[in-house]
């Protein structure tokens, strides 16, 4: 990729699949060879740097953004070694990216994360996974990884570092930007089988979910006790609820489209409706899944 390319001035909304974001002061698309040329930058400008994935399960503020924003991308594509029995990737590589590769070798381990949009970076940061038909999470698969610390130095964590739960991991709490991992790589079955097991699972996600609409994935974390927050919003009749420029789905109660020019207060607001409405019926409390990038 060569030296780091900063750009001042850029607008978010193209790098997030909600369509949805501000202009970052500086922005940056940075790979594990050159990211610390970045922080060096930020350290020197006094600005905070945030780090962006693949730009899904995240609403971007759509205002100004006095930061450096820096996306991570792949240098190198995924490895799956058999022979020692664990897979590599680097943060910037698009989970599905990753799916193909233990598919290609025969190898279970991801099968169940087909179609599962954003970076793998990302997913280890928010411990991304299914909870049907089984639950299936980055954590089951995660051996180590390296990070990059605020001073600069380069960090390696094991699984027993990460406290790791759902959907979260201690880079919640901890100024540590994902660079790498490793997974480890389940019984080897075949590339046909979990050809075909992926290629199913992508139908059955696909069928649920609307498609060639601006939308971020689930916004909110399953209930208490692992009831969909989708059941209990479309139990409340908010599908087609709008605010501004965005709507909870009619496909799936638990996204939020952007139908046009839908702003980040509007996500919020309509957010805040959904919250209330389930609560008022329910007497759960429905916490977002979808990060706040940018506040």
């Amino acid at each position: 990729m060569g030296p780091l390319k900063i750009s001042e001035n850029v607008s978010l909304a193209p790098f997030a699949t909600w369509k949805i974001g501000g202009e970052a002061r500086f922005f940056a698309r940075a790979n594990p060879e050159n990211i610390a040329e970045a922080l060096d930058f930020a350290k020197r400008m006094s600005l905070r740097m945030l780090v962006l994935g693949r730009g899904s399960n995240v609403l971007i503020n759509s205002g100004k953004i006095d930061a450096l924003v820096v996306q991570i991308v792949q240098k190198n594509p995924p490895k799956v070694d058999l022979n020692r029995g664990e897979a590599f990737a680097e943060a910037g590589t698009l989970l599905q990216a990753l799916v193909q590769a233990y598919a290609a070798c025969g190898a279970r381990g991801f099968e169940k994360l087909a179609g599962i949009p954003g970076s793998v970076g990302g997913a280890v940061f928010m411990n991304a996974g299914v909870l049907n038909p089984a639950e299936c999470s980055i954590s089951d698969l995660f051996l180590s990884g390296g990070f990059l610390s605020e001073k600069g130095e380069i960090v390696e964590l094991s699984r027993g570092d990460m406290n790791f739960g759902y959907r979260k991991s201690v880079l919640f709490d901890k100024p540590l930007i994902a660079l790498s991992a490793r997974f480890k790589v389940g019984e080897i079955v075949g590339a046909e089988p979990l050809k075909r097991e992926i290629r199913q699972t992508v139908l059955t996600r696909l069928s649920k979910q609307p498609q060639n609409r601006k939308n971020a994935g689930s916004v909110f974390k399953a209930a208490e006790g692992g009831v969909a927050a989708g059941i209990l919003i479309d139990k409340c009749g908010l599908k087609g609820r709008r605010r501004g420029g965005a709507m909870v789905s009619f496909k799936h109660a638990n996204w939020i489209e952007n139908l046009g020019g839908a702003t980040s207060a509007d996500v919020l607001g309509l957010i805040s409706e959904i919250k209330e409405e389930v609560f008022k019926k329910f007497g759960a409390e429905l916490r977002e899944e979808v990060r706040m990038f940018g506040f």
